[in-house]
């Protein structure tokens, strides 16, 4: 155990880490398609501090009001995910992030935006189980255009 550092592909800034070994082998589960590393701490800031002190997670963060503590894994996770959202958005203003379920269909990409624990993963369940394709059950960056189409006259 020690402090080290999740680099997560299209982030500028790494996640740090002080004794996280067991959350940092559970990351590829909880963000199964986006790509990361892990290496010993080096010397860039971080846009986000996770430590682990035995009994709960603590998140500190530029994008936050304030250092956050949870008592779960998975808790420090998700919340670990809505920060690399902010810190994408601050690095790429131009990008949207819904906080949504998203899944595939025949027809498209359909999404369910919600708040926490409205149960976007238990639709997203429901609908694999029918043949849907999950895209996502968090969030969804979506790259804008910069500027909106002007109306149709039609």
């Amino acid at each position: 155990m020690g402090a080290r550092d999740i680099t997560f592909e299209g982030l500028s800034a790494p996640v740090r880490t002080v004794n996280c070994d067991g959350l940092i082998e559970d990351m590829a589960s909880y963000v199964p398609c986006w790509p990361f590393s892990v290496s010993d701490m080096g010397p860039t800031d971080a846009c986000a501090t996770l430590a682990f002190n035995g009994s709960a997670w603590m998140i500190q963060s530029p994008h936050t009001k304030a250092p956050r503590v949870h008592k779960t894994e998975v808790n420090a996770a998700c919340d670990l995910l809505s920060i690399l959202a902010s810190a994408m958005i601050a690095q790429e203003p131009g990008l949207l992030c819904f906080h949504a379920a998203a899944l595939e269909t025949d027809d498209g990409l359909v999404l369910f935006p919600a708040v926490r624990r409205s149960g976007k993963s238990t639709l997203a369940a429901i609908l694999m189980a029918r043949g849907a394709k999950l895209f996502t059950d968090d969030y969804l960056p979506v790259q804008g255009s910069g500027k909106p189409d002007p109306p149709s006259s039609e």
